[in-house]
């Protein structure tokens, strides 16, 4: 293709999902999209999901190879992982984040790959690497930590990625800036998240690892009986 393009890399359990986009005039032009679909079996015969890392870039590579006319990037995002808190927005990648989503995550899930593949790829094309919203995204005001039990406040652990693309575009629909957004959204996939947004800032939510709804995947807020 020969222009510089952002390639964004979205690791699931058994897919990771490779866009190209165009930059063009403060948007972005979606160029080419696809799933790789892993062998389960593979997959499964890792040790751990970071043991995946070279395998998953393998295929990224052969995707990029396979681009006619060939490929240019300005920069790589990769899906934010479950890393501790963060505020909203895109976050540069460097080996201590490398390090964290690898080693040290949160939560096991295979999205903790998305900084390490972004890394990877980028290094190889010169390019800088970012991850963008991850679900570690904390802007809770004071007020909506309050949860009863003063030693163990409420945190925010939301599909922020989706909640913030789904206000972007509700703020252009209505034409208003998303700074001012002031909007509920939900988050309804193989997990959910529910959402309250004050001038575009995620002031609270259920947390999709601790009191979400239950869905097809998560079985929700569980409390053992007394």
């Amino acid at each position: 293709m020969g222009k510089d393009m952002i390639l964004t890399i979205n690791p699931g359990t058994t897919t990771t999902r490779i866009g190209l986009f165009a930059p063009q005039r403060g948007q972005v032009r979606p160029l080419l999209e696809e799933t790789v679909e892993h062998d389960e079996a593979v997959v499964a015969g890792f040790a751990s999901i970071a043991a995946q890392l070279d395998y998953r870039a393998a295929a990224l590579r052969a995707f990029l190879d396979g681009v006619p006319g060939g490929v240019r990037l300005a920069a790589v995002a990769g899906r934010g992982g479950m890393l501790c808190p963060v505020p909203a927005g895109v976050i540069a990648v460097n080996a201590d984040l490398v390090d964290f989503a690898l080693h040290r995550p949160v939560y096991h899930h295979a999205s903790n790959l998305g900084a390490p593949l972004a890394e990877a790829i980028a290094r190889g094309h010169g390019c800088p690497a970012y991850i963008v919203d991850p679900v570690s995204v904390d802007e809770l005001p004071p007020v909506a930590r309050v949860s009863g039990f003063p030693e163990i406040p409420r945190f925010s652990f939301v599909h922020a990625l989706n909640i913030r693309a789904c206000g972007r575009r509700l703020a252009a629909d209505l034409g208003k800036p998303f700074s001012e957004l002031n909007a509920v959204v939900a988050h309804l996939g193989a997990g959910f998240s529910i959402a309250a947004l004050r001038d575009g800032r995620i002031v609270d939510s259920s947390n999709r690892m601790e009191v979400s709804p239950f869905s097809p995947e998560r079985a929700g807020a569980c409390r053992p009986s007394h």
